[in-house]
């Protein structure tokens, strides 16, 4: 799935998709992002001038930039009652980790 030249005023909520799913292209989240894939087996990929302004893990995720990436993610969190089992990976440079 890709989202490309999109505003959203809100809140995104991930529930689905898979290892190659997601693609956030010249969009802006002016809520959070939160990746909440049951099984942890999600992947986001930033393209372009992609803004975030919170990306909230509450499941696995893999999230990365594109070579052409010229946005920003003001703050990850991990958020509590996370599986240990799932593994989150940060490939995007982000201002705050939590």
């Amino acid at each position: 799935m890709t989202l490309d030249n999109v505003n959203i005023k809100g809140d995104l909520v991930v529930n689905g998709g898979g290892k190659d799913s997601i693609y956030l292209v010249d969009t802006t989240v002016n809520g959070d992002l939160v990746a909440n894939k049951a099984d942890g087996n999600l992947r986001i990929v930033l393209k372009g001038n992609t803004d975030i302004m919170n990306v909230i893990a509450k499941a696995g995720v893999n999230l990365e930039d594109a070579k052409d990436f010229t946005g920003k993610v003001k703050t990850v969190t991990i958020a509590d009652g996370t599986k240990s089992s799932h593994t989150i990976t940060l490939n995007v440079p982000a201002a705050t980790v939590n």
